[in-house]
């Protein structure tokens, strides 16, 4: 089984976790690690916004089939908005951020619970991100 499908918007990266570790003590004294980390999320309203997109486009290609549990390959194709004004190694290749497997990130949690039941199934992930018109994300789920 084979599904393709084109969702047109600006990709948007799923950024990193950071972790801040807390401290016992008084500013100016000696400070103890508490053993405890406070995790920040640093994803944007857009990329809420991106994802939702994402699962709303796949609940209208899949309507309502059981979502996939089985190993899967899933090909990711970004197409990029070409900058205004292009450094001379960019005028090919998107060679800069966001980084092609955070753009992943977000696309592939969009998807799940909808078109397959876990990220954990993809067994085969190519990526790729180039230059195109509109901007958007190609998709392509096979079964293996």
């Amino acid at each position: 089984m084979t599904l393709t499908f084109f969702i047109q918007g600006l990709p948007r990266s799923k950024g990193s976790k950071r972790g801040i570790p807390i401290y016992r003590g008084r500013k100016g004294q000696p400070r103890e690690f508490t053993g405890h980390v406070v995790t920040l999320d640093q994803n944007t309203e857009a990329l809420k916004d991106w994802e939702a997109h994402i699962r709303y486009q796949a609940m209208q290609i899949w309507r309502g089939q059981p979502a996939l549990n089985q190993p899967l390959k899933v090909s990711l194709s970004f197409h990029m908005r070409k900058a205004k004004k292009p450094r001379p190694h960019l005028m090919v290749w998107p060679a800069c951020d966001p980084d092609v497997e955070k753009l992943a990130r977000a696309v592939l949690d969009g998807l799940q619970t909808v078109i397959f039941v876990d990220d954990n199934l993809i067994c085969r992930q190519p990526l790729e991100k180039i230059y195109g018109d509109p901007p958007g994300v190609q998709v392509i789920v096979e079964t293996l």
